[in-house]
């Protein structure tokens, strides 16, 4: 029912997003919300786009010379890649991200989110997530670049 309801929201418009839509997931009453740009998003029935949160972009230093001469070191602006969405046990949402360039490993993050109020980071320390899925003993975290899923840890 989620995927009818995501592709029939996205068809009814022009996207204009510069990345996504990744994932999707349902609150309690069946609304859908999608990750997308650096957004997490619910979609009404009509396909209107609301933004429940934006996630921020950070400072951190080149890995490597960049092919226009910034030298090693060299702050650079990395912009958050939501990419995994599920809801939690408690109502709120969880978004994974994969981060944008340069792409450090281990410096993507799982947010927290309860529409209305700004994210919070949920537990850090991920290099590209995957998806996200509770278990009874909590959230487990795939990455592109990791071992397989494991447990988050928060802050």
């Amino acid at each position: 029912m989620i995927a009818f309801a995501l592709v029939a929201a996205l068809a009814a418009g022009p996207m204009n997003v510069p990345a996504g839509p990744y994932d999707e997931a349902a609150d309690r009453r069946g609304r859908v919300y999608v990750t997308e740009g650096d957004t997490l998003i619910r979609l009404t029935p009509r396909g209107r786009r609301v933004v429940v949160a934006t996630f921020p972009s950070r400072l951190v230093p080149t890995p490597a010379r960049l092919p226009d001469g910034t030298p090693r070191g060299t702050p650079v602006l990395m912009r958050p890649v939501p990419s995994a969405v599920t809801r939690g046990p408690d109502g709120a949402f969880y978004v994974g991200e994969l981060t944008g360039f340069p792409f450090p490993p281990g410096r993507a993050r799982v947010w927290r989110v309860v529409p209305g109020q700004p994210p919070e980071v949920y537990a850090g320390g991920f290099t590209a997530v995957a998806g996200l899925t509770w278990r009874p003993d909590g959230l487990y975290v795939l990455e592109l670049a990791g071992p397989g899923p494991r447990l988050a840890r928060q802050p």
